[in-house]
């Protein structure tokens, strides 16, 4: 996280409404990052990440092509 997606919780509950237009923020108490938001689009993506990994087949394919990619073809 960068500084600028870091806020502290009482600008994160006065500016709530306006922060979860973003698609991710930390919160922090006393200097120490205790929340993180994700917004549903990351969310979502993270859990299809998640999924295309647990695929012995996709990760086979992908590992191939990687390597390919690595020797230019």
């Amino acid at each position: 996280m960068t500084k600028d997606s870091i806020v502290n919780l009482t600008e994160a509950q006065a500016k709530l409404s306006a922060l979860i237009n973003r698609d991710s923020f930390a919160i922090s108490r006393h200097g120490k990052i205790v929340g993180v938001y994700l917004s549903r689009d990351r969310i979502e993506a993270l859990v299809e990440t998640m999924e295309l990994l647990s695929d012995a087949e996709f990760t086979t394919v992908w590992n191939s092509l990687s390597a390919k990619y690595a020797l230019g073809y």
